[in-house]
């Protein structure tokens, strides 16, 4: 007589079945993109806001010392504030 554990009589499931498998892989893959995808967009939502404040900060600086940037070689601005 047969015990449970024994499978070798036992028909495979539906879980078992290899079309159920590649769904499951190709599901699996599609959730790990996902996440991948929103990590990815917090990332340059942080960027974007990094960006503006240093955009900010630069106008800022541009209107505080524009009458010392008016004396400036154009080439240290290029070089100094990335205009």
């Amino acid at each position: 007589m047969a015990e449970k554990g024994d499978s070798s009589d036992e028909e495979p499931t539906i879980a078992e079945d290899v079309v159920v498998t590649k769904y499951k892989m190709a599901g699996d893959m599609a959730n790990r993109e996902c996440v991948l995808i929103r990590i990815a967009s917090i990332r340059i939502f942080i960027l974007q806001y990094y960006v503006n404040k240093l955009s900010h900060i630069l106008d800022m600086l541009h209107s505080t010392y524009q009458h010392i940037i008016y004396y400036f070689p154009q080439s240290l601005l290029h070089y100094f504030l990335f205009i």
